[in-house]
């Protein structure tokens, strides 16, 4: 990936951008993926090498990486679980405390991102985590209730 996007002409000149999207990468990382998701996240950034991974506990995430991690959209956690992610992010007692009782659906995104209200107007967040809910899964939505009516 850093020779094709830093020697190859065309992907120089077209200025293409990869990412790369991890599910669950405490599952793959071990001693040898260690160091090459080390150099993605601590060198990929000038090479136009975007990562994007998510996992179920944040002890298990190389350190490089959390080290390198700008935004985080955390659920409902444990409380060693949702200590270690206010003292990554420096949050708040009380932030750390509200991670532990979201509900289903809900999430707290952490960092500095642009996000939108319900009428799809731009608000610019500065370093405040946001509390928000996520759409369900698509295997969990059901059709429309009928009711008789036409």
């Amino acid at each position: 990936l850093f020779r094709f996007q830093t020697e190859d002409e065309s992907a120089f000149r077209n200025k293409y951008e990869i990412y790369v999207f991890v599910d669950e990468i405490a599952g793959i990382a071990n001693e040898v993926t260690k160091d090459i998701l080390g150099k993605m996240v601590r060198e990929g950034r000038p090479a136009r090498i975007g990562f994007c991974y998510a996992s179920q506990n944040v002890n298990k995430v190389p350190d490089d990486v959390k080290l390198n991690t700008n935004y985080i959209f955390a659920f409902r956690q444990k409380k060693e679980q949702a200590n270690i992610i206010s003292k990554d992010f420096d949050l708040l007692n009380y932030k750390e405390k509200e991670l532990i009782k979201l509900k289903k659906f809900e999430c707290i995104g952490i960092g500095n991102f642009v996000a939108y209200d319900k009428d799809g107007n731009k608000e610019l967040i500065i370093d405040e985590p946001v509390r928000g809910k996520i759409f369900p899964s698509v295997s969990m939505h059901q059709a429309p209730k009928l009711t008789g009516e036409i």
